[in-house]
């Protein structure tokens, strides 16, 4: 009887400690594999015409404990959140592969252009209410000059442009001329100067004021590497 029951404790023992050794979860290792990882990351602009920028990366990834960049210029980076400078124009893909403890990775990339702002539209929406229809509004710089001829009931009018080097901006502040004649003859012209920093959202809005009469005329940007 002594030993029916040294016997059976011998057992419970031997399956308690077997039970312990493998677990619910099972042993470390390949029998649980770590989360796959998932890259992700944002940069703080991704078009620009400053060659010195200084691009900040920010990493969004998931399950990773290793990170490597290529910025597209030659150069690389092993750390979660880098910055960058180009020093000078071009289209980069930047990309970024991240790795889990199972040396899995998952890469994701992000264009950055560096160049020039280029003018690619026009859109007129107001014009002054004296004149007479219809109305040829010519907006020049040294550079180019772009006319259009407005009739009654065209506004708001959009003029695309042909992507050229003749648009880019690359002089500041760029000396402009907006000159109106209507059907009469009558004439307004506008000479200024506008900078840069005046773009906003790729956008320049100019309204030119005569007493309480108003002409409104958008410029549209956008940033293209020549």
């Amino acid at each position: 009887m002594k030993n029916i029951f040294l016997l059976l404790f011998a057992v419970m023992i031997f399956a308690s400690c077997e039970k312990g050794e493998t677990g619910p979860q099972g042993p470390p290792g390949n029998n649980n594999p770590a989360p796959l990882p998932v890259a992700c990351f944002s940069v703080d602009d991704s078009l620009t015409i400053d060659l010195t920028h200084a691009f900040s990366f920010t990493n969004c990834s998931q399950n990773a404990v290793r990170y490597e960049w290529d910025f597209d210029d030659n150069t690389y980076a092993p750390v979660a959140n880098p910055n960058h400078v180009y020093n000078q124009k071009g289209n980069y893909t930047v990309r970024m592969t991240a790795y889990n403890a199972d040396n899995i990775s998952s890469e994701a990339s992000h264009v950055i252009t560096i160049g020039n702002y280029s003018l690619f539209r026009l859109e007129y929406t107001q014009l002054y209410s004296f004149l007479n229809m219809p109305v040829t509004a010519s907006f020049s710089t040294s550079n180019f000059n772009i006319t259009d001829t407005i009739h009654q009931g065209d506004l708001p009018r959009t003029h695309l442009l042909a992507d050229s080097a003749v648009y880019d901006f690359i002089v500041s502040p760029l000396n402009c001329n907006f000159l109106l004649t209507d059907s009469m003859g009558n004439t307004n012209n506008h000479v200024f100067f506008f900078y840069t920093q005046e773009i906003v959202n790729d956008k320049v809005d100019l309204n030119f004021i005569i007493g309480s009469d108003t002409t409104k005329l958008s410029l549209y940007y956008k940033v293209i590497y020549r």
